[in-house]
């Protein structure tokens, strides 16, 4: 079973995100799991305690006290096979995405054309 891990502390931008992912997913014939986080520290924590071992995870950049881009990065560390997803606003976050890996940088407005391919 494919897990998908989805964080964003936007409440309406995390509702969106799931529901994009679930719907692309769905046309697969692999099942999958999403688990959704509105802050960095609880995905973290539910890494850390093997709560949740997400295959791909889809993280917003700006967010709280821990940025994507340093969650993403603690991901790697944790996770080294997961692949990172930036689904973010702010198209000024797309260099210093760089400094941790992750296989695609989407900006929300153009979600709908870059998520799936990025799923893919």
């Amino acid at each position: 079973m494919l897990t998908i891990a989805v964080c964003d502390d936007n409440t309406i931008h995390l509702q969106t995100a799931e529901r994009s992912v679930k719907d692309l997913l769905s046309e697969r014939e692999e099942s999958f799991e999403i688990k959704t986080f509105i802050t960095p520290e609880e995905l973290l924590r539910e890494i850390e305690n093997s709560s949740c071992i997400p295959q791909i995870a889809v993280l917003d950049i700006e967010m709280g006290n821990l940025d994507g881009i340093s969650l993403a990065k603690k991901i790697n560390s944790l996770l080294p096979d997961c692949r990172i997803i930036f689904l973010t606003g702010y198209l000024q976050y797309a260099q210093s995405a760089y400094e941790a890996e992750h296989i695609w940088f989407v900006v929300k407005k153009d979600a709908g054309q870059y998520l799936k391919p990025a799923l893919d």
